[in-house]
This record gives structure tokens, C-alpha cells and sequence, in this order.
């Protein structure tokens, strides 16, 4: 093992290994030595109006392999003079780089660098050296106040300000803070001297703001930092440099501090209430954005920006922040793809990135399939021998639908697609909304010659929704309905629920209506029970039957008996259908009211 290696170690290495009477066996390798290179630069203060030389020494380097370059304010400077390199006694290699040029007193402050590369560094080596510049009396320069591009509201920022030239130790620098007429000294974290400026200044500096500073031989920098507030917005910060021995004060002009807060945007909503109807609102909501001025917003649906932007809706919040809602009210009969995409952009200023929102149609939930009810007909039509058939579709959303009339012949296995002529008119209705939310259209065909009356018609209707059309067919002749016998109690007991049932089958279409009535035991006419609280009628959607032929509904009356009033009650079910040229009754007869201490009461007695 080698420690400390010097380049005299640096050569051919052989490892002999012998054991008995075997042959001997050996490796070689060779050992490559490197030595870093360090870098010295004279301190030395240069005098205006006379040539100067800037030596950069870098010495101890192995192997000769170096680059040495000198750079003013980050940039390389061509004008410079190599030495021949010089071998030390430990056999490492030393050289000089010489910059020669003649300073100004406007150089005073400039950063000079000696940079190196060289094999044993992982990285460039650099020193750095601020040109001190000398005249007949001192001199020094104060750098404007430099800050970060943006401050945000909340976000730690840091201000700076450097003094370079000739310093001395009465050399300080104070950061002021102007609000109006009003002038603010902040202190310094690092100043320990107590005096009643001091605490004058700790009394009267903002909460959580930090003056610092770093001194070297030529070079002050001071340092600002802070959490930008609203009340800081507008807020002028001045950096002044003083010379107490001499009395001089220098300030420079003051930076305007402009706070910023980006918006919280929210992802883009429909809003519940729609008005008017017909207009589908489209909204976002931007948060917590400073200052008042409502960020530039942009819709659009698939690259075009028709609708109706309303002017933004803004509010305060209790820090200081702004609110506001952008609303975009877009026709609900223009949303015809359920792909449709809507676009939002927000843009607080020219200088900044949008922030985008997008959202589908489908996304929005505002996709509703179509309810197709049966055909209902045939019907008479407006002429004679004429007749028409209608069927009526809802709650879709989009409004927009493709309607398509067909019939099917007796025997036929193919259904021939009908065209709007004279002998068959088609009229394909408009769709028709009365919140915005859903629409409902009816569609007539009128035949002035009806055909074979086994013909099938068949409606078609698609929509964006579907992906297979949704049929309805008039296989299914009108049928009447039929009502059954209403199901009831022996006896009726007073405060004891009671339930009336009644079915009604076999008619077609599925459309009809039921209402129960009652007849008390004085009463001439029967009333509607339709909307009482007393009485509670059921009557679910009508089924369909397994031939699909015709539908079948049971409804329901449930009620509970008072006392003798409702002895020898009567209850009736009415059903009215497209079929029936008057409503069809049926009558439970007059019902026995129990006492609940006694026999049953009779009627009449």
C-alpha cells in the first residue's frame, strides 16, 4: 500500500507471486499521479489612467494539461499572456495568466475571474476578485436595487444593493421603506450597537422584514428580505449608502414594490339555475387574486366563441384578495355533439401563461337519452279517409334527434323506409323545452290511403346519446282496457289502514289515466280523490305484457276509516284511454264500517 503518493511513485508496477516448486506468476500496472492545481491572485488596488497587469498563479498542478482563462463580468478576455510553466521541487507545475489593460474610474466595482480546468478537478476552479480602483480622492460606486421579476402575495422575496469601491469602516448602508409622505427605517439584523436610533428604528421597522449585510475588503452588500403583504402593494423601497466620516449621504432611486397574487381557477361548471332557459351557463370561479383588476377571460366551444359572456360577478375576501365568477351562457339547441369540448382561458396580464379549463358535453352531465313512448293511432286525420299516427319522445339532451318513419307489409321481412309525399306525410315535429335542461318532441305520419291494416309501422328516432336508433312499432292494435274486479276488505274498522285494489289490463298503448273517486252514503255525485291528503292513490308505470301486444297497470288506494261517515262508503275506479270515448268504471258498492265493539254496521241503520 502507497500513502501519500508524490509523483516520484508515478511509473510501471510488477506483483511477483511464487508458492514451492510452482512457476512464478506476475501482473504489471502502471500508476498515474494527479495533482490539483490551486489559484492565487495578488490583492492589489489599481490607479485609474495607468496600465495595469492582473496576475492569476496557478501552482502545484500535474500534468501539464491545464486551461487558464480570465474573465471580466462572466465574459473571456483574449488579451492575455501565458508564462512558460516552472517545475517545483515535488516535480508539480506552476504557471502565471497576466491580464493587461488600463482601468477607468467607471471600472471600480467590475468582477474580475481566474478560471481553470484541468484533469484532477472535477469541476472548474474559479476565483473571483471586485476591481478596486484608486484615484486622487475615493471613490466608490451604489448599485440600483435589484428584485425578482414578480412578488407574490405570501411568497418570501429578497432585495439587493451592493456598494463597491474604496470602503471604510464608517461605511454603512440603510434600506427605507416610503408610504406616501412616510419614511421607514428598517434595521439591521446584524447591528448589535445600541443607541436610541436603534431602537427608534426596531420600533418603527415592519413586522417580519430582515435588513442583512455582507462586508468585504471593496465590497458591501446589503440585503432586504420579506413576505409581501396587500398593504405592502404600491410601497416604495430606497437603498442609502452613508459615509459618516465625511458626512456624505447617498440614496438611490427608490423600487415600487407591486404585489401580485395568480387566481385559484376552479374547473369549469354548469350552473343549477338557467336563465333564461334556453341558455346553457357555463361558469368558473377565480380565487384569492391580487390585485382588484378581474383577470382577461376567454370561451370558446371547439375553437369558436359564440355565446353570451356575462360581465364577471367579484367580490373582497378578508385578506385583501379578490374574487370573481366568469359566466358563459351558450344556446342549448347549438350543443348537438356529446364530444363538444368548451374552452376557458385566464390571463391576469400579457406577460403571464393562461391557465386553460376545459370540459365535454359528456363531462358536463348534461346528456340525457331519449324516452320513446308507442305509437298511438291510428287515428282519424284532418281529411277525409285520411289517418294519422303520432308517437312522442322525452327528456333528451340534446334537443336535436333523427327521426325515420318505416313500414313493414304483411309477410315482408324487411322493413322500406317512407318518404314525405303526398299520400304519406310526415311531419317530424320540433323539439321543445321548457327549462332548457331536457326536451320533447311529437312526430305525426298521416296516410291518405292506409294500406293493409296488418301493416307494420315502425318509428325510428336517433340521437347523440345512442349508439343504435331506438325503435317503436304499431304491431299492436288499439286494444281497450279491461278492469277487473276491485279487490277489498270484508269489513272497513275504523282507524285500521284499508287498501283498494284494481287491475287493468289488456289495452294499447301504454298511455292512460286513473282516478278513484268516493261516494258517501248521502251523496248524489262522487268526488275526485285525486290530491286529498286522506287518501293516497298509487298507480305505478303500466307493463307490458310477455306478447307485447298489450299492458297491464294495477293501482292502488289506501286510506284509513274515520268513523260513521264512512259507513256504507262507495269507492270507484274510473280509467280514461285513447280508446274509450268516455271514462269506464269500477264500483266497489257501498262498504260495511265495523264497530270495533260490536257486530258490523249495516247500512241504513
Amino acid at each position: 500500500m502507497l500513502t501519500r503518493v508524490t509523483l516520484a511513485e508515478q511509473g510501471l508496477y510488477k506483483c511477483v507471486v511464487g508458492y514451492g516448486t510452482q512457476p512464478k506468476q506476475e501482473r504489471h500496472t502502471s500508476l498515474h499521479v494527479l495533482a490539483a492545481p490551486t489559484i492565487s491572485i495578488p490583492n492589489q488596488a489599481v490607479e485609474a489612467g495607468r496600465e495595469t497587469s492582473l496576475p492569476c498563479h496557478v501552482e502545484g498542478f500535474y500534468p501539464e494539461d491545464v486551461d487558464v482563462a480570465w474573465l471580466r463580468d462572466g465574459q473571456v478576455l483574449n488579451a492575455t499572456t501565458y508564462s512558460s510553466p516552472q517545475r517545483n521541487l515535488d516535480g508539480t507545475l506552476t504557471l502565471t495568466l497576466t491580464y493587461t489593460f488600463t482601468p477607468a474610474r467607471s471600472d471600480a466595482g467590475t468582477i474580475f475571474s481566474c478560471r481553470v480546468h484541468h484533469p484532477a478537478l472535477e469541476q472548474p476552479l474559479q476565483e473571483e476578485i471586485a476591481l478596486d480602483v484608486i484615484g486622487e480622492t475615493p471613490h466608490y460606486t451604489v448599485s440600483p436595487v435589484q428584485s425578482p421579476e414578480r412578488c407574490l402575495l405570501g411568497k418570501e422575496v429578497t432585495l439587493r444593493c451592493s456598494v463597491v469601491g474604496e470602503l471604510t469602516q464608517g461605511m454603512v448602508v440603510t434600506w427605507v421603506r416610503i408610504r406616501g409622505e412616510d419614511r421607514m427605517a428598517i434595521e439591521d439584523d446584524e447591528d448589535t450597537e445600541e443607541s436610541p436610533e436603534r431602537a427608534l428604528m426596531l420600533h418603527t421597522s415592519p413586522r417580519g422584514w430582515r435588513a442583512t449585510q455582507h462586508r468585504s475588503k471593496n465590497q458591501l452588500m446589503a440585503y432586504l428580505t420579506f413576505t409581501p403583504t396587500v398593504q405592502d402593494d404600491r410601497v416604495r423601497i430606497s437603498c442609502c449608502f452613508q459615509r459618516e466620516a465625511k458626512g456624505i449621504k447617498e440614496e438611490q432611486e427608490s423600487y415600487e414594490i407591486r404585489v401580485r397574487a395568480p387566481p385559484e381557477v376552479s374547473e369549469i361548471r354548469v350552473l343549477p339555475r338557467w336563465e333564461p332557459p334556453e341558455e346553457v351557463p357555463f361558469a368558473i370561479h377565480m380565487e384569492n387574486f391580487y390585485p382588484k383588476k378581474i383577470p382577461r377571460v376567454e370561451w370558446s366551444r371547439d375553437g369558436e366563441g359564440s355565446g353570451r359572456q356575462e360581465l364577471a360577478q367579484q367580490s373582497s375576501n378578508p385578506d385583501g384578495t379578490f374574487a370573481a365568477t366568469s359566466v358563459w351562457r351558450v344556446p342549448s339547441r347549438s350543443l348537438i355533439r356529446p364530444e363538444l369540448r368548451v374552452r376557458v382561458s385566464m390571463q391576469q396580464s400579457p406577460a403571464e401563461i393562461p391557465v386553460w379549463r376545459e370540459l365535454s358535453l359528456r363531462d358536463a352531465g348534461l346528456l340525457h337519452h331519449p324516452k320513446v313512448l308507442d305509437i298511438s293511432g291510428p287515428k282519424p286525420g284532418t281529411a277525409e279517409g285520411e289517418v294519422a299516427l303520432s308517437c312522442r319522445i322525452l327528456e333528451h339532451f340534446p334537443g336535436e334527434l333523427r327521426v325515420t318513419w318505416l313500414r313493414r307489409g304483411r309477410g315482408e321481412a324487411a322493413a322500406v323506409t317512407l318518404q314525405d309525399t303526398a299520400e304519406c306525410r310526415i311531419e317530424p315535429g320540433t323539439a321543445i323545452s321548457q327549462d332548457g335542461k331536457s326536451f320533447q318532441q311529437e312526430t305525426r305520419l298521416t296516410l291518405s290511403r292506409p294500406g293493409d291494416p296488418e301493416d307494420e309501422y315502425i318509428y325510428r328516432v336517433g340521437h347523440a346519446t345512442l349508439e343504435t336508433p331506438i325503435e317503436s312499432s304499431s304491431t299492436c292494435r288499439r286494444r281497450p282496457p279491461a278492469i277487473g274486479k276491485i279487490s277489498q276488505p270484508l269489513v272497513l274498522v275504523p282507524g285500521q289502514p284499508a287498501t283498494l285494489r284494481c287491475m287493468i289490463t289488456g289495452f294499447y298503448p301504454s298511455q292512460l289515466a286513473v282516478t278513484w273517486l268516493r261516494k258517501g252514503a248521502g251523496d248524489k255525485e262522487p268526488r275526485c280523490l285525486q290530491g286529498l291528503d286522506t287518501h293516497n292513490i298509487h298507480t305505478p308505470e303500466p307493463s307490458r305484457a310477455p306478447d307485447g301486444k298489450s299492458y297491464s297497470v294495477e293501482s292502488e288506494l289506501h286510506f284509513t276509516p274515520a268513523g260513521p261517515e264512512d259507513n256504507g262508503v262507495e269507492y270507484q275506479c274510473q280509467v280514461q284511454h285513447e280508446t274509450l270515448q268516455q271514462p269506464k268504471c269500477r264500483s266497489t258498492g257501498q262498504l260495511q264500517l265495523q264497530d270495533p265493539r260490536g257486530p258490523a254496521v249495516m247500512p241504513g241503520r
